[in-house]
Parts: structure tokens; C-alpha cells; sequence
């Protein structure tokens, strides 16, 4: 029995691509979002938006959550699997732990920007008259 098993490069080249517009789309939405609605819409729109993003907030939490409970329980099973295997296991779960915590890594990087999310919706929400009318006059 052989345990040979590579990700194919292909797989890693999207994976890494994926991360990389997923990232600038998450952290180039947020300021283009804010600077729409200061500008576009009147004072009580704006501070209604602060709702909007602190909604789209708790989406992205929900998500993330989901996403790394699926990720460790993939893990799981396959360090369950190969334990068992006489030969081949141990390279099998040192490929997993590099898998988990390159997962480890983007859900950190996405709580700080869901984190950024919330602080940025909360302001809005309890202070966009204010700021629209700061940048009003």
C-alpha cells in the first residue's frame, strides 16, 4: 500500500490566486463602500449604512466560523485515516498541519478584518451624522 499523495501545483497556484482577490476585495470594499455612501447619501442614509456593514460583519463571522469548522473536521478525519496505516502516516499528517495552519493563518487574517468591519459599521451607525456632516460642512 502507498501513500504517495501531492497536491497538484495547479491546485496550489489557484488556491494562492483565490486568497489574494478574496483578501483585496474584502479590504478595498470597505473604504470604496464608506466613501459611496458619505457621499451619496444624506445624513440618515449614511448612518443606516453603518447597520448595513455591521450586517455584512456578522455574515462574514457566520462564514468563517462555518468554513474552519468544515476545514478541522476534514483535517480530523484525515489524521483518523492514515494513524492507522502502518508506513506513510506520518508524511500524510505533517501534510495536514501545514494544510491547517495555512487555514489557521487566513481565518486570523479574516477575523481582523471582520473585526474591522464591525468597528467601522458600529462608528457609522452611532456617529454618521456627524461624520456626513463634517464632510459636508
Amino acid at each position: 500500500m502507498t501513500t504517495d499523495f501531492k497536491v497538484p501545483k495547479y491546485l496550489v497556484v489557484l488556491s494562492s490566486l483565490g486568497r489574494i482577490v478574496v483578501r483585496t476585495v474584502s479590504l478595498v470594499s470597505l473604504p470604496a463602500a464608506v466613501y459611496f455612501m458619505l457621499t451619496e447619501f444624506n445624513a440618515d442614509h449614511f448612518q443606516r449604512g453603518g447597520a448595513a456593514l455591521i450586517a455584512v460583519a456578522i455574515f462574514m463571522i457566520a462564514v468563517t466560523v462555518g468554513r474552519l469548522r468544515r476545514q478541522i473536521a476534514r483535517v480530523e478525519a484525515v489524521r483518523r485515516h492514515f494513524l492507522v496505516l502502518p508506513t506513510g502516516g506520518g508524511q500524510i499528517l505533517s501534510e495536514s498541519n501545514t494544510l491547517l495552519n495555512e487555514f489557521e493563518r487566513d481565518i486570523a487574517w479574516f477575523v481582523r478584518v471582520e473585526v474591522l468591519y464591525l468597528i467601522v459599521g458600529t462608528l457609522q451607525w452611532g456617529y454618521g451624522d456627524l461624520f456626513h456632516g463634517w464632510y459636508h460642512g
